[in-house]
């Protein structure tokens, strides 16, 4: 209509544009500028066919466990349209980010209006365990929900499967935990020396799910020694980027890991005994 004409619809209305909700027949008739009537239209509003369709399941692909730090697939049938789920991602596949505790998934139609939703499907990962150890000069004890399987500088030792160990001799013990059907290698170290006097130190990082876990900056890494022990992080080149003497028995870096350019670290705690612990290289 030109700026200079009006209408009046069936309904009363005078708007330009009329919106409905009803089904059914409306009329319009045209007013000129001087007042007079002019064409008159008529529409016809029909609804829309809604097909009927089952209600959207959602499965996993593989049946997985789902474990902190591990990708999540899910999936839901093709029903002849198109998938949306409720990050707004098209397909009948979804990759679920690591923040993520409950999908929907609605079929839509090719306008994107939706047809029917299926009922909100909830995910609850098993967290990473932080293993403690205790060392009381004969046996070494680990405190951690599921089973573990020990470690000695990097090799499996065979057989032992007991949340306690008597060390047979120096390194670096720590453990793999399988905790509900989800296998965890926490970057967690207990070092024995070969003193009589034996030396605890340890390097915590609280969240990898494999050895070679990429490192976050909300990733909390803590330093268990002695006041005096050494702290550094070096680049893979040995290069020395930050390095502190500890003023208390533990520290924690993730404030330092923030400041640091994107790149490869090692951290390592070493003492007046000559003890070093190193950790593998970390990406951030």
């Amino acid at each position: 209509l030109g700026s200079n004409i009006s209408a009046i619809w069936s309904t009363g209305d005078t708007m330009r544009y009329l919106t409905v909700k009803k089904t059914g027949t409306y009329h319009v008739q045209v007013i000129s500028d001087k007042g007079c009537p002019g064409d008159s239209f008529s529409v016809d509003v029909i609804p829309p066919t809604i097909p009927s369709l089952e209600r959207p399941g959602i499965e996993v692909i593989h049946n997985k466990n789902f474990c902190e730090g591990d990708n999540i697939v899910l999936f839901t049938q093709n029903q002849g349209y198109r998938s949306l789920w409720s990050n707004t991602q098209l397909g009948n596949r979804y990759l679920v980010p690591a923040e993520e505790t409950k999908v929907y998934v609605e079929v839509i139609d090719e306008n994107f209006c939706p047809l029917i939703s299926s009922d909100t499907f909830f995910i609850s990962r098993v967290r990473i365990p932080s293993p403690n150890f205790e060392y009381n000069g004969t046996s070494l004890q680990v405190n951690v929900q599921g089973d573990v399987q020990w470690y000695l500088d990097g090799q499996k030792l065979d057989g032992q499967e007991s949340k306690s160990i008597v060390p047979s001799s120096p390194g670096m013990y720590t453990v793999a935990v399988n905790n509900q059907g989800c296998k965890f290698y926490p970057n967690q170290f207990f070092f024995i020396d070969e003193m009589v006097n034996r030396t605890i130190q340890s390097i915590s990082i609280t969240n990898p799910r494999y050895p070679t876990k990429e490192a976050s900056n909300d990733q909390e890494i803590i330093i268990k020694g002695r006041v005096g022990d050494l702290i550094e992080i070096k680049n893979t080149e040995h290069q020395s980027i930050f390095k502190m003497t500890l003023l208390a028995n533990t520290f924690s870096l993730k404030n330092v890991l923030k400041n640091l350019p994107s790149g490869e670290y090692m951290i390592s705690l070493s003492n007046h005994d000559g003890l070093t612990i190193t950790t593998q290289p970390l990406k951030k």
